[in-house]
Formats: C-alpha cells, sequence, structure tokens
C-alpha cells in the first residue's frame, strides 16, 4: 500500500512538473538575441538545441521551461548532464545556445 502511495506521488510530481507546455519555438528574434550573444549561432544550431532538451531532457525530467533556471544553473546543469545524454560537444553547445537565449527572452518578457 506504501509503495502504491508513493508511485501515485510520484507521477503526481512528474505531471505537475510538465504542466508548462513546450519550450518556445525557435523564431527569428530568439535567434537575433542568441546571436547578440554567440554570434556564429544559427537558427539550425538553435533548432537543433530546442529539439535535444524536447526529447533527450525530457525523457527523464519532465518538460522544462528556460526561464526555470538561471544562466549559471543551465550552464551547470548542461556541463554535468552533457555526458550522462551522450551529448558530443557541439551538441551540448546547441543546447546551451538555445536555453539561454530563450531563457534571457523569457527575463525580458517579466
Amino acid at each position: 500500500m506504501r509503495l502504491l502511495i508513493v508511485l501515485v506521488i510520484g507521477v503526481g510530481l512528474f505531471l505537475l512538473g510538465s504542466c508548462g507546455g513546450p519550450p518556445p519555438e525557435v523564431t527569428p528574434a530568439l535567434v537575433a538575441r542568441a546571436q547578440r550573444q554567440t554570434p556564429s549561432v544559427s537558427a539550425e544550431s538553435l533548432v537543433r538545441g530546442r529539439h535535444i532538451l524536447l526529447t533527450k531532457c525530457t525523457a527523464c525530467h519532465g518538460v522544462r521551461q528556460p526561464a526555470d533556471y538561471s544562466s549559471t544553473l543551465w550552464r551547470g546543469y548542461i556541463r554535468e548532464m552533457a555526458p550522462k545524454a551522450l551529448l558530443d560537444e557541439g551538441h551540448a553547445s546547441d543546447l546551451l545556445q538555445y536555453v539561454l537565449a530563450a531563457q534571457e527572452q523569457a527575463q525580458d518578457a517579466k
């Protein structure tokens, strides 16, 4: 019975953390924002970063919004999790550039 209660609570918390909807789409404004931070960033690399967030990250952590964490925390999380998610340096960079640009955009919208 205790196991069932723990399982129900765990599933509920997972679903609650996943209610934020998908992270922002890659738009020309997001690309411009990312290019202010890193001029070599392309729309394609941001799309790859968003795809990684939606597939690799959410597989274990549920949907997380870029605005959920500071840029410092995102950098640390990606550095720590990239090897576990089997991300090479390029894909980790794509993910980082996407979340940093989207995080900044969300902060500016507040």
